[in-house]
């Protein structure tokens, strides 16, 4: 590397990025990056999506390379925020620059490949007390990402090396917390730093229907606006997470039907002090409005006391709707495990009673409501408390008169964590705050804990593999248990309607007494094959082709293809990825594709489909039902088999004779993947994971049998003809049967 050919970029970072890694910034990151080449510390603000993250990267990688033998230690509040982030985003950089050959990119450093002792830039996680400690050198960058997020104890030997007259510091992240060492650089301590805040309404990198996403589900003074979309401080007060607004809609809206289409129970369970267990009620219409129903609430029980009251309201439910089976979702933190316990056990001894009992946990991890939504929360009690608010954000859910509920449910605060997530207010701060009541949330969570499991009932119970496995990996025997589960259950779904994409269903060859007729087949249309396509091209913005008529006046057909040529070009311009049209096509096909995540040789990240018949995901038992490991295997040859099992850190590889029994499962190798999830994702076409063309799968066949010359199966040819007509002949007589398809005949 020639130093003289770097001189240019020394105090201009801007024209490093244009040259060396090839792009331009926008006009805020340019202003950034100068303003760090010229200032010894720098403090960014800065909304959700507005590119800071690439800024860092840039400015590592311009410090890195004008200056000699530079340290860059950089940190972040989370292995994620710091690894999974900021460091990807410099490995994608740097392999596209011509510093690629000089420079090594490893998931701890950058070095310089002749001066690794002495040229580098280093993640370390804040995490860790000694993370900034113990750096030293002629030409010194701290980056802190996510700085908000960061404790103030690790910034202290941060201000003592930057005593050095080239050491510098950038700070940059969401603006979450009102204290500490980044929210002091833009309050009191402003006067040391060069500021600066990047509003994600100003920056053409940011969507609109982003931002318009986040003022329709919190409002634009609410602080996570202020937060992920102004890029300023949250309020000093916090605010409720559900407005008295929307607790009026509940209390207002009302449900006039009289049958429910379900009902479940919800159970928080409190043994001694004041707090109160409670059973709360909910009935379900039509799988989309909620009913809450008064709730049973009581004080000083101990849990069997409290399974009885519980077994009183199943009896209720029984008396009330027999049509109906009850679930039972138990709060299964702290004592609530031994009720959840008690009672699957009182369901096996009392058959007379109708129900069924789920363990919750609320306190496992977060995440979206929905794919789209623009903020994830922290944990699952956010979640559930934020499909209440969907709820009755969109009029679907109908609450009791009730005073304290009112007050319980307004009196709950909440804030943005490091990581722009939502977290909500303690049931211990709440209980604090002489407005709260004593019952804090259990009505609310109950409820909700009712909608988030009856969204996930039906795919858990038929669309989905769900396991609880003991430690952090499946055992041999959890492999085997899921693979026979998913080839008795979807792999004869997945082969009839794969053949029927082929055509090679064996329902279109005829048999006469039992024996295949070789001398006449069943005429067949490639159907499924075309609605499969056709779908997966206009997805993919690939449409059929379209020409004039052949039989068009020649001036007529110019002008349609003149026409014509204008929609092509624009299909054209589309980038379309080979993996994307094979995803989509599977979708198509089968209802689900998979898509396998890792890094190539090269370090960059690669991806390619699994076969669905040979692969799986399962998810755990709760109530999020995340994904816990993935697993696809093959066939090596006669003898053997290659399973690969896949978790939320490991690539394990088994071989095996055969894939019934765990005992010949033997690991042959295993490493890392530093994915920080299972790099397995499950596709799906629409939300019951069924094919374009399954539900007209009967009409497919029956349409085939019909373009067969009739007189070597007339039987097939009227029931083809039943088929379209949309009659049945199941319950009919004898007689009934023959006359219809005397009938069917004559037409």
């Amino acid at each position: 590397m020639n130093p003289e050919l770097l001189r240019p970029y020394l105090d201009d970072p801007v024209l490093f990025a244009r040259e060396v890694l090839g792009v331009e910034p926008e006009s805020y990151q340019a202003e950034i990056m100068m303003d760090v080449a010229k200032y010894q510390m720098t403090s960014v603000k800065s909304g959700h999506g507005t590119g800071k993250t690439a800024l860092a990267a840039w400015i590592i990688l311009w410090f890195l390379a004008t200056r000699p033998n530079p340290r860059i230690p950089c940190t972040a509040p989370t292995e994620h925020q710091l690894r999974d982030i900021l460091w990807s985003e410099i490995a994608k950089w740097l392999y596209r620059s011509p510093m690629n050959g000089s420079f090594v990119w490893t998931n701890e450093r950058v070095f310089f490949r002749s001066r690794p002792e002495t040229w580098f830039a280093v993640a370390r996680v804040a995490s860790k007390g000694d993370a900034l400690q113990g750096f030293h050198a002629e030409h010194l960058l701290f980056v802190l990402e996510e700085a908000s997020g960061i404790r103030d104890a690790l910034f202290e030997p941060v201000q003592g090396a930057l005593t050095e007259e080239n050491a510098k510091l950038l700070m940059i992240g969401n603006p979450t917390n009102l204290s500490g060492f980044f929210y002091d650089s833009h309050t009191k301590n402003a006067a040391a730093y060069c500021r600066h805040t990047l509003n994600a309404e100003g920056s053409a990198r940011v969507s609109r229907s982003f931002i318009d996403r986040i003022a329709a589900l919190y409002g634009v003074d609410s602080d996570p606006y202020r937060v992920r979309v102004l890029g300023v401080f949250p309020k000093a007060m916090p605010d409720s997470f559900i407005s008295r607004e929307l607790i009026e809609k509940g209390l207002t809206f009302s449900i006039e039907a009289e049958k429910p289409s379900g009902v479940s129970l919800g159970v928080d369970v409190a043994r001694y002090g004041d707090d109160e267990s409670v059973i709360q009620p909910v009935l379900c219409y039509d799988g989309a409005y909620y009913k809450q129903v008064r709730p049973v609430v009581s004080q000083k029980n101990d849990t069997m006391q409290l399974c009885g009251m519980v077994l009183e309201s199943v009896t209720r439910c029984n008396r009330r709707y027999p049509g109906l089976t009850p679930d039972v979702f138990v709060d299964i933190g702290g004592l609530g495990a031994g009720v959840y316990d008690r009672l699957k056990e009182l369901r096996e001894q009392r058959s007379e009673l109708r129900f069924e009992v789920y363990g919750i946990n609320f306190g496992g991890r977060g995440g979206k409501l929905r794919e789209d939504d623009p903020i994830a929360f922290a944990n699952r009690t956010g979640l559930l408390w934020g499909r209440i608010r969907a709820l009755l954000q969109a009029g679907r859910l109908d609450l009791q008169q009730d005073s304290r509920l009112l007050t319980q449910l307004t009196n709950r605060k909440y804030k943005l964590d490091s990581d722009g997530r939502i977290v909500l207010e303690r049931k211990e701060e709440m209980k604090r705050d002489p407005l709260a009541g004593s019952g804090g949330c259990a009505v609310s969570r109950a409820d909700t804990a009712q909608k988030i499991a009856e969204d996930h009932g039906d795919h858990g119970g038929k669309m989905k593999i769900i396991q609880r496995i003991e430690g952090k990996e499946p055992s041999p025997q959890d492999v085997v248990k899921a693979i026979g589960c998913y080839r008795a259950g979807w792999l004869p779904r997945i082969e009839r309607l794969e053949s029927l994409y082929r055509l090679a269903c064996p329902m279109l060859n005829v048999y006469k007494n039992g024996v295949e007729d070789k001398t006449e087949k069943v005429l067949s249309f490639p159907i499924a094959k075309y609605i499969a396509t056709i779908s997966a091209n206009y997805v993919l913005g690939d449409p059929p082709v379209y020409a004039p008529a052949a039989d068009l006046p020649e001036e007529e057909a110019e002008g349609i293809t003149a026409a014509l040529g204008e929609i092509k070009s624009l299909y054209r311009r589309q980038t379309k990825r080979r993996l994307d049209r094979g995803i989509k096509l599977q979708c198509s096909k089968t209802g689900f594709a998979y898509e396998y995540v890792f890094v190539g040789k090269d370090l960059e990240p690669r991806s390619c489909m699994l076969p669905v018949e040979s692969t799986l995901v399962v998810f755990d038992d709760e109530l999020e039902s995340d994904s816990i490991y993935g697993v696809t295997w093959i066939r090596e040859d006669k003898q053997q088999y290659r399973i690969v099992v896949v978790t939320e850190t490991e690539e394990i590889v088994y071989r095996s004779r055969g894939l019934t029994a765990a005992a010949g499962f033997r690991e042959d190798s295993r490493k890392p993947h530093y994915m920080g999830r299972v790099p397995i994702t499950m596709y799906r076409n629409n939300e019951d994971m069924t094919g374009d063309y399954e539900d007209v799968e009967g009409l497919i066949l029956a349409y085939n049998d019909l373009m067969t010359d009739a007189k070597f199966d007339i039987k097939k040819t009227v029931d083809a003809l039943l088929v379209f007509y949309n009659t049945k002949l199941a319950g009919a007589t004898a007689e009934e049967k023959t006359r219809i398809r005397e009938a069917m005949k004559q037409l």
